[in-house]
């Protein structure tokens, strides 16, 4: 028997899928074979505190869900990978009502010898890691407050209490801004791995321009903070994606009567941006209602199609929006600006640094991206200082009337461009019918000065 490693117990497994397993992990731990009613022998002890085990379910257990049941897992040391057959498939499915996945998994009887190796190499690393990052608290525990009294209590369990450590939410413990303490769930969101990690500041896990309100927000414990109780602070993963947490703050008390901060830490990536979507499309389509307006409103058409450009560069906070037209003979023309959310009618600086771009949309007939490399967070400046650009052909039935363009600071996802194109197609239309009017209207002058002249001749 060698403790040391962790324990693999085969339940009534049959010989195949016991041979693909053992083949696979015989070096990695402890090999045992049971049939169901030994099982409980193997696995005793309180549970949290026994050595990593993973026990492996066969089909043949006649009550699986009662064995598991029986078995009391527990995340930090014990998690089990259960046959599925048709036979026991309904039963089963009680198991997620139960049971997390990160504690037992299903596995399809007909694909065990191919899969059950990988789930139960999986839940054996997941259990290691999670015993080596226990192990790591409770031997930073002494250096904690070098030349004063000890805490007296373990890290983790001891000093968050059981049921903050199995929270499904990220708790953890400061003293000042120092991490004393953090549960499992905690140390996966913020990437708590290294023993290092106690004493070492919360705000160092952010970036620079988030420290000072997380700061104020963790050491105002007050009702009047200028933060929401449980703001959402920014920061960027091992892997370079940006992740959002909402943190709730606390004064907490310990068993020796001193202050302590307790930060209740959530994951909420995934919401924040569904509603960032929501409002940028809620954006857009405030945006696409106010160019439909100008473009069906009366007056001439310089005037609307300023309202256009004004509408645009707040909406997408731009740097410029103009529109560029063609006239009768064909030269392309700067019509209207907007910088800024202002109007810029006698200093076009786009006329000169634009105008190559705007030509060679009108020669291609098609539109033109010249985009910045951007850094790391959605809403920087492009990492090398200069704006991007794109502009879109305005077409309509066929006839090319003009050119659409922006300038921005800001990154230009595929929604923003498809919003701009959505409102060329706008100005466009908007444009022809002008068009049309007016030649409408001179066609009936011309007529009008005839009829005029033939009768002064009768």
């Amino acid at each position: 028997m060698n403790r040391g490693l962790p324990l693999l117990l085969l339940i009534d497994v049959p010989q195949p899928t016991a041979s693909a397993i053992t083949a696979d992990l015989a070096g990695s731990a402890e090999i045992i074979q049971s049939a169901a009613e030994g099982a409980l022998a193997h696995t005793s002890g309180s549970p949290g505190r026994r050595r990593p085990t993973v026990v492996v379910v066969g089909e043949t257990v006649t009550a699986p869900v009662g064995l598991v049941h029986s078995l009391r897992p527990n995340p930090a040391d014990l998690a089990v990978v259960v046959t599925a057959t048709p036979a026991t498939h309904e039963k089963l499915t009680v198991l997620p009502l139960l049971f997390s996945d990160d504690v037992v998994r299903r596995v399809d009887d007909r694909k065990a010898a191919q899969l059950m190796p990988r789930a139960v190499s999986d839940l054996l690393q997941q259990l290691t890691r999670r015993r080596a990052h226990a192990a790591a608290q409770a031997a930073a525990q002494q250096q904690l407050s070098p030349g004063a009294a000890s805490i007296g209590r373990q890290l983790g369990e001891r000093l968050l209490g059981q049921f903050l450590t199995q929270a499904p939410i990220g708790v953890l413990m400061l003293d000042g801004d120092a991490l004393i303490a953090w549960n499992q769930r905690a140390a996966d969101i913020l990437e708590l791995r290294e023993p290092d990690s106690v004493h070492r500041p919360v705000s160092a896990l952010f970036p620079e321009d988030q420290r000072t309100a997380l700061h104020h927000h963790l050491s105002d414990p007050g009702p009047y903070r200028d933060a929401e109780p449980d703001a959402v602070f920014e920061r960027i993963r091992g892997d370079g994606t940006t992740q959002a947490l909402r943190m709730a703050v606390q004064q907490v008390l310990d068993t020796e009567g001193r202050k302590r901060t307790l930060v209740l830490t959530e994951d909420v990536t995934d919401r924040l941006h569904a509603q960032r979507k929501l409002a940028e499309r809620s954006i857009h389509a405030l945006l696409t209602a106010e160019v439909a307006a100008a473009m069906t409103a009366p007056g001439p058409l310089d005037e609307r199609l300023r309202r256009c450009v004004r509408a645009a560069t707040n909406r997408l906070g731009a740097d410029r929006v103009c529109v560029w037209t063609l006239n009768t003979r064909g030269e392309l023309v700067h019509a209207v600006c907007a910088a800024d959310g202002t109007e810029t009618p006698d200093a076009f600086p786009c006329r000169a640094a634009q105008r190559a771009a705007a030509e060679r949309i009108v020669t291609s007939r098609r539109p033109h991206l010249d985009i910045a490399p951007r850094s790391g967070r959605q809403q920087s400046p492009p990492s090398t200082g200069r704006d991007s650009f794109a502009g879109f052909p305005l077409i309509s039935g066929g006839e090319l009337l003009g050119v659409l363009s922006m300038t921005t600071r800001l990154a230009l996802p595929g929604s923003v461009l498809a919003t701009l194109e959505n409102i060329a197609d706008q100005i466009a239309v908007g444009t022809q019918q002008d068009r049309l009017l007016n030649r409408l209207r001179e066609a009936t002058r011309a007529l009008e000065r005839r009829d005029r002249g033939v009768a002064e001749r009768l």
